[in-house]
């Protein structure tokens, strides 16, 4: 078997889990263009409304934007994207882990378990995890006829010696999740970075624009509600994905599995192999966790 046949892709996980992960991916992309459209409005209206000439087409505009935005909250209250970007996401971290936990012989699918004993429990655990998320089942399609929960790589990888076990572990699970987490911690780094600048400016020009009319009140044209519509904006946004506290609880994951890693590369025994196993799918499990507890915000 050569190197990329080693390699387990998400194509090799359970139909539970690409299904999952598309119903999150779904409601993220929704939730992106919920913000978005709130914030065009909210602009907008802002932006009719900055200058002092009134006119019955700009009322209009005006108005037109504020019902938009209305209409949006009250479809954002009956399509909860975040629900479910946050459940999918658990949801498929989850089978993820049991997936892992199978192929890898850890428990409850411990090396030794006849192999039909071990799927049936696989499938017990999916099941039950789909009785707890049983609100997301709507969006949970199978786009592929021919997926399967308990695929044949998983079957072949679960049949192999500890030492291939293990290599097949360290480079499709762990490192690959390792750089995951580093790079979502750069990537929440930087959004923190920049909103932070961009507020900064924002106010500075709140600040110019009330001087201006401090120094010259009678203006036809003023942008003060433009601004503070943006600087509310950026705080909501900061708020909604907690950048700060991702870039922290990803960092800590990264170098965790990167210490577990170190030790996984030593383990040469079936149940070495499975204590380490069963120490990263914990630490990667806290992803889950907040992922919940995020849905549930």
């Amino acid at each position: 078997m050569t190197q990329g046949q080693r390699m387990v892709s998400d194509e090799d996980l359970p139909a539970l889990f690409k299904s999952a992960d598309r119903f999150s991916a779904d409601g993220r992309s929704r939730r992106r263009i919920f913000f978005l459209g709130f914030l065009f409005c909210d602009l907008a209206a802002a932006l009719v409304t900055a200058t002092d000439v009134r006119s019955v087409v700009s009322s209009v505009a005006s108005l037109m934007f504020v019902v938009l935005g209305l209409l949006g909250s009250i479809l954002l209250l009956q399509e909860t994207p975040e629900a479910d970007w946050y459940g999918g996401r658990a949801l498929a971290e989850s089978i993820k882990t049991l997936a892992w936990r199978y192929m890898m012989c850890a428990e409850p699918y411990s090396y030794g378990l006849p192999s039909g004993e071990a799927d049936r429990k696989l499938i017990q655990e999916m099941r039950e995890l789909l009785i707890v998320e049983r609100s997301l089942m709507r969006g949970l399609n199978m786009r592929n006829a021919n997926d399967v929960q308990i695929s044949p790589k998983m079957k072949e990888i679960r049949s192999m010696d500890v030492l291939n076990r293990k290599s097949i572990y360290l480079e499709s699970r762990l490192r690959n999740q390792k750089a995951w987490y580093a790079g979502k911690a750069r990537w929440a780094h930087c959004w923190l970075k920049y909103c932070s600048r961009f507020l900064v400016v924002v106010q500075l020009a709140l600040v110019i624009q009330g001087i201006s009319l401090v120094v010259y009140p009678v203006q036809h044209f003023s942008l003060i509600g433009f601004f503070s519509t943006v600087a509310a904006s950026i705080v909501a946004w900061q708020q909604l994905n907690q950048f700060g506290g991702l870039a922290v609880a990803y960092n800590l994951t990264s170098h965790e599995l990167a210490g577990i890693q170190s030790v996984v590369e030593r383990a040469e025994t079936e149940r070495e192999l499975e204590e380490f196993v069963l120490n990263a799918e914990r630490a990667i499990s806290r992803e889950h966790t907040l992922w919940r507890a995020r849905r549930t915000e």
